[in-house]
């Protein structure tokens, strides 16, 4: 499309931009204000671009696509209310650190607090929640050239400032004045001046280098590990990708360290290095994390009470935290080491540095042996017991190799940090826990799978499920293929393990909220296929069959809450018997 008005000339040179940046994907909530921006995106052939039409789920969409691909994608809106919508799924991407471009269109400044209908504030509208606002200059009839640069320039930067080395949601603000439709103003200047440099590259190229610890840190923390015979590694959520499993394992094969993986990690599923899953159920019943003398921590807090537990009430001598992007992450503050590196390097450093095996053999022997203990007993036990717990289990070994498992935060991922085996199967894991919201949890999802060539399954309790209803219809919009497991407890099950369950009637009727709701309806409103299971082989066949289909489907599980917390400690209680 030839500009035709100096609207169309501004958007075609940001979104030229942004699809020579490596831009693939754009979300689109329709609306009047924002068409410049849409039928740029919509001329533009490298742009994938998705319409949903609510502003809530559109948002949600956008972060799983940046979720599965690690691109950000496009994200676009009108003006007014319709901006507001879009704060839930950038406080998330804000506090997981996930890349997207946020594109809300505005009113033009003269009619800004005039009282002009749907204007509303929409300047640095996000707050400290995105990590660069800009309130894009307006379209100009007759614009210097040095003008049009900077709106490459501009583009360029906010692909760069989302990517990282922090990532985040970024926010561009641009104002319109009509036509907003590409219709022909003879007075507005439309030739594309301060063209690109060349035929594909982006304007301005951003380039970053690779974070890499001093010999003089490597030598004192290798002191610090010289010194430490009882010294686990935690890896959290949104623990780095890169080259970390094979420098780890390298590290952990001189050190004889230990390595406790949180499911979103990521490591649990990986082929490269042993770690330890079962520490949710074992650690309780025995004392080995008392004479701990040394934690290296990567990513976030993992979502284990245990583990939690731990960091609140003992006081380890040496808590080193490594991050390649220098957030803190240490809510109990127990850290005495933050190192702000490339954990790949870290590892590889310190394993040229480490001459023999400095862990105490027979601690971590016990630990190993109680964690094969723990899944040999799993293994015993789970099949007689058909409970949420379980079947979170199940699912991750029924997902084929490179499946990608979203789960819903609370309760949902709580059960596979619990019964989620560690193996060699390299599995995708997604979850909400940057501010650990329930609200887009089905829209996220969709977005993954949107962008996956792998199958993409959802584990979600019926408060997420119900919170985000609608964000089924995104399914459709975006012809994404995804498999809900639908955990329906009737109620919000994570409060059963809170003190406020002593306090009746206002725990039933106030936290534990039971609806009574039946979802079969809302699968076929949806146009997704709907089986109902009750038993493990049940739900192998269900899962088996949706696999090979093209539909996407709704598999429902009907648990009681209070059987499945009698269940799951009667499990814990059943494998913590100090047996081979």
């Amino acid at each position: 499309m030839i500009p035709a008005n100096k609207n169309m000339l501004w958007t075609s040179v940001v979104v030229d931009e942004f699809a020579r940046a490596g831009v693939k994907y754009a979300v689109i909530a329709p609306g009047s204000r924002s068409t410049p921006l849409v039928m740029a995106i919509a001329e533009d052939t490298r742009i994938r671009t998705f319409s949903i039409i609510d502003e809530r789920s559109a948002a949600f969409v956008a972060l799983g696509l940046a979720l599965e691909t690690g691109i950000p994608a496009l994200l676009v809106c009108s003006s007014g209310t319709a901006t507001a919508n879009f704060y839930p799924a950038i406080i998330e991407a804000h506090y997981s650190n996930v890349p997207i471009l946020v594109l809300t269109a505005d009113r033009p400044h003269e009619l800004r607090d005039s009282g002009a209908n749907q204007t509303v504030d929409q300047v640095r509208m996000y707050g400290s929640h995105v990590l660069w606002s800009v309130d894009v200059v307006p379209p100009e009839s007759n614009p210097t050239e040095v003008v049009v640069r900077s709106l490459r320039t501009l583009a360029n930067r906010a692909v760069a400032m989302a990517c990282g080395p922090v990532g985040g949601p970024v926010h561009l603000n641009f104002p319109f004045r009509k036509p907003l439709e590409p219709l022909e103003v003879p007075t507005d200047t439309v030739s594309v001046r301060g063209s690109p440099r060349t035929a594909e590259q982006p304007y301005s190229r951003v380039m970053r280098g690779t974070l890499l610890p001093t010999d003089a840190q490597l030598d004192d923390i290798c002191l610090l590990i010289q010194h430490s015979k009882r010294a686990l590694v935690i890896a959290g959520p949104r623990t780095p990708k890169s080259n970390l499993p094979r420098s780890l394992a390298r590290f952990v094969q001189s050190t004889g360290y230990l390595v406790l993986a949180d499911p979103l990690s990521n490591l649990r599923w990986s082929p490269d290095v042993s770690v330890i899953g079962g520490y949710d159920t074992f650690l309780p019943g025995t004392t080995l994390l008392d004479d701990v003398d040394l934690i290296i921590h990567l990513g976030a807090l993992p979502a284990s009470k245990v583990l939690e537990d731990f960091f609140i009430r003992n006081s380890v001598p040496s808590v080193i935290q490594v991050s390649d992007i220098g957030v803190w992450n240490d809510p109990y503050h127990r850290l005495t080491h933050f190192i702000h590196a490339d954990p790949s390097a870290v590892f590889e450093g310190l394993a040229d540095r480490i001459s023999e095996r400095v862990v105490d053999d027979v601690w971590a022997n016990e630990w190993l042996a109680v964690e094969r203990r723990t899944w040999n007993g799993l293994e015993s036990e789970l099949p007689s017991r058909f409970f949420d717990g379980g079947i979170v289990g199940k699912i991750t070994e029924l997902l084929p190799e490179n499946g990608r498992l979203f789960t819903a935060s609370s309760l949902s991922v709580r059960h596979l940090e619990q019964f989620g085996r560690p193996s060699g199967k390299r599995l995708h894991v997604f979850c909400n826990r940057g501010a650990s919201g329930i609200d887009g949890t089905t829209s996220s999802a969709i977005g993954v799978a949107a962008a996956s060539p792998a199958p993409v399954v959802l584990v979600t309790g019926d408060l997420a499920f119900y919170h985000d209803l609608n964000g089924l219809l995104a399914a459709r919009r975006t012809s994404a293929k995804l498999i809900v497991v639908l955990l329906n407890n009737d109620g919000g099950g994570i409060f059963r393990r809170l003190p406020i369950t002593q306090f009746e009637p206002q725990f039933t009727d106030l936290f534990l909220t039971p609806h009574g709701l039946n979802f079969e309806p809302a699968a076929e409103l949806f146009g997704f296929d709907y089986r109902r299971v009750d038993d493990y082989e049940s739900l192998r066949l269900a899962f088996d069959a949706a696999v090979a289909g093209t539909n996407s489907v709704v598999i429902e599980v009907r648990t009681d809450v209070d059987e499945d917390i009698s269940a799951r400690d009667g499990v814990s209680r059943a494998v913590s018997q100090p047996t081979e």
